[in-house]
């Protein structure tokens, strides 16, 4: 399959996946109010960074020594590491959700101890361990992914997600208990990993000679190491809704979900057009520093699309908000528009992001991350004490534009691609090349 029809399935694949989660937030939202909702969204934030962390570190490293197997019991027995791998990972992962439990029956996020409201977010993370299976079962989808089978991926994938939500409108119709559609939504997750398996490419079938030990191992440590860096990744973008439960409660941790969300649509879009982007840049076959003009132009669309969404969202906003989730979030509006702000900055870095894959400096993803991360904690612990869901936000611009922007020139490798990001905030027509 070319690279092109690749790229397609996989986005297609990928804006599926993205409208489900953004759809059962909405039904959750309006089938249980501000309170199941925040709930949820805690109990998803925790559960979402494990599982993100462990299979953004294994899957390069995976697909890379799959790929590099020279014939089929070399490829079977990286299979069989890397499965035993995350099947201890996914093990041990179960600590989390059962320690954060723990806490908030505690009285951790606001709640007392023994409470209704703790009680039910205990039950939440505890009914969130039913999507962790899926982790070593990940390797299936991988595998068609080396072997250039995304068509593969989206067709199963995409009826089977559409299956899954139709289930979760009936149990939240039904008045469920809002832990059976966690479950639900877990045991989704784990099934379509399982099917993935059904589906891999044939080209890759060979039986194993026999036990190879030294095959794996090494890119076993690699997704080891790529894991705890993607841990503090995935940590900057979930953190903050952990961060208001914890010191607002979880009323407010909804008011900022519901906006974050309509945020997000916005990344997705500029994700997309990087995802889109990247190959062609390569495919050009000129140095990174011959790239900075096709880099600039791709800023300015990326600023231009940010202005035009924060204006959006002053306009229609609110309306927007009481529409998706119900009128009880339409006093989200104050959030959303901070929130907005970001994506001048999260679609900025996102130019400086395909600069270093071009590179090939994956580290300097972490540090970007740590440098966010560093001043987002005690900005969003310190403004959401005394302005709940607004002052996190508040925070986020801040992380944002100093993850983002800043720290391009905090390293000498990066402020070629700095003065990129600053000349994309400058219009075209004034001259600034």
């Amino acid at each position: 399959m070319s690279l092109a029809r690749q790229s397609r399935w996989l986005l297609a694949d990928r804006l599926v996946m993205v409208g489900s989660m953004f759809v059962t937030g909405v039904i959750v939202a309006r089938g249980y109010g501000p309170v199941g909702y925040g709930s949820y969204l805690i109990a998803s934030s925790v559960i979402q960074t494990v599982i993100g962390a462990v299979g953004s570190g294994a899957d390069v490293p995976f697909v890379r020594a799959f790929v590099a197997a020279s014939d089929a019991a070399k490829r079977t027995a990286v299979v069989r590491r890397f499965a035993r791998g995350l099947l201890i990972a996914a093990l041990v992962a179960t600590v989390v959700p059962v320690l954060a439990a723990v806490l908030v029956g505690a009285g951790a996020f606001g709640n007392e101890a023994g409470s209704t409201t703790s009680g039910a977010l205990s039950g939440l993370l505890l009914a969130g361990i039913a999507a962790l299976p899926q982790l070593p079962l990940l390797l299936g989808e991988w595998r068609l992914r080396a072997a250039g089978r995304a068509d593969r991926i989206a067709t199963l994938r995409v009826p089977l997600v559409v299956a899954g939500l139709s289930v979760r409108m009936a149990l939240v119709a039904a008045d469920v208990p809002l832990w059976m559609v966690v479950v639900a939504i877990g045991l989704e997750a784990s099934l379509v990993a399982l099917a993935m398996w059904w589906r891999w490419d044939d080209a890759f079938e060979g039986p194993a000679s026999g036990p190879q030990r030294d095959i794996g191992r090494g890119p076993l440590a690699e997704a080891f190491r790529q894991g705890a860096a993607s841990l503090l990744v995935v940590t900057f973008f979930r953190i903050n809704p952990l961060i208001v439960g914890a010191v607002s409660g979880v009323s407010e941790t909804a008011r900022y979900g519901a906006a974050l969300s309509l945020v997000l649509a916005f990344d997705l879009l500029t994700s997309s057009v990087s995802a889109a982007a990247f190959p062609r840049l390569v495919r050009h076959g000129a140095e990174p520093q011959d790239s900075l003009p096709a880099l600039l132009e791709i800023g300015r669309t990326y600023a231009a699309l940010a202005a035009g969404f924060f204006v959006a969202t002053v306009l229609a906003g609110g309306p927007l908000l009481a529409l998706i989730y119900g009128e009880p979030y339409r006093d989200a509006y104050p959030v959303l528009l901070v929130l907005a702000a970001t994506t001048l900055f999260t679609s900025s870095a996102a130019v400086r992001g395909l600069y270093i894959n071009l590179i090939g400096c994956s580290g300097l993803h972490l540090l970007n991350a740590a440098f966010g991360l560093a001043v987002l904690v005690p900005c969003s612990l310190w403004l959401s004490a005394s302005h709940g869901a607004l002052g996190a936000a508040v925070a986020m611009v801040v992380a944002s534009a100093a993850s983002g922007l800043a720290a391009s020139f905090a390293f000498a490798t990066t402020r070629p691609v700095g003065i990129v990001q600053l000349k994309s905030f400058v219009p075209r027509w004034i001259g600034v090349r």
